[in-house]
């Protein structure tokens, strides 16, 4: 069993003891999408795999996070925050914005980049490098600021 499925189980016992409802609720969500997840691979999960599942949830969330922002529900936007902290904790540090320029400046310095026509190889090299720890929205902006300085 991978670590994070077992810190995940860890978690979800000691959430039931604790009587955390929400982490509880966030945390049993998660577990179902990795069961349907797994039951769909017809495989035991990887780590790349757990955490791809973790993203897939988190970028759910902050989709309904924007969208009870637009309709003024602070309710909602309260719930959707805290599950995408909970969720958060199972997903590796994001690279911050300074690390993410000097990698896609490596990868520019790497594949000899002579043109803007050239955007969705470096993304591709980037995106597998960045490892689901930046979103393709924040590496695209790197490498556009990248062209932006050329």
């Amino acid at each position: 069993m991978s670590s994070l499925l077992q810190q995940l189980h860890k978690d979800l016992i000691q959430a039931t003891k604790q009587r955390e409802t929400q982490r509880l609720s966030t945390l049993r969500l998660l577990n179902a999408a990795l069961k349907n997840k797994q039951i769909e691979q017809r495989h035991p999960l990887e780590e790349n795999e757990i955490l791809a599942v973790v993203r897939t949830q988190i970028k759910q969330l902050q989709d309904s996070l924007e969208m009870a922002e637009k309709a003024n529900r602070t309710d909602l936007v309260t719930r959707a925050q805290e599950e995408i902290n909970v969720l958060q904790e199972y997903h590796p540090k994001p690279l911050t914005s300074q690390e993410l320029d000097q990698l896609v400046h490596e990868v520019f310095d790497e594949l000899e980049v002579k043109g803007k026509e050239e955007m969705g190889k470096i993304m591709g090299v980037v995106m597998t490098r960045v490892a689901g720890r930046s979103d393709g929205r924040q590496i695209k902006q790197a490498v556009e600021r990248m062209f932006s300085t050329l």
